[in-house]
């Protein structure tokens, strides 16, 4: 599939006051098609809908690191969908403990996404 013109509009777009920007962009399946030994997903609240976009293709990712990101909707179903997406993948999943004085790690209190989680998964499954 080729490469395609979206706008994307980040959430914390309102914060520096800027419109669109139009990006080019490739399906997540498109580029999981060989191996990959770690893979990051940071998208603020798009999170769950990258992953299942995805799930069709078959699973070719040994680690993968997800940015699950509070941006006002419904944060503990966001987050378990996005670890029933990763389990469904055939992930073993956990959520990255929390460090620092209250919980909070430098990056949290920095961040235009305070209650962000930060999940790891090992797949368990073996790839061809």
């Amino acid at each position: 599939m080729d490469a395609a013109a979206h706008s994307f509009r980040s959430p914390r777009a309102n914060l520096r006051r800027a419109s669109g920007i139009n990006v080019r962009t490739r399906p997540l399946a498109d580029l999981l098609r060989d191996p990959v030994d770690f893979l990051k997903i940071d998208v603020p609240g798009a999170e769950a809908e990258i992953l299942a976009n995805a799930e069709a293709e078959p699973v070719n990712v040994k680690q993968i690191f997800v940015e699950v990101h509070d941006t006002g909707q419904d944060f503990p179903v966001h987050l378990s969908s996005v670890f029933e997406l990763l389990a469904r993948a055939g992930f073993e999943t956990n959520l990255v403990p929390r460090v620092g004085p209250g919980a909070a790690s430098t990056n949290e209190t920095q961040s235009a996404f305070p209650n962000s989680r930060e999940v790891f998964g090992i797949s368990g499954r073996r790839r061809s």
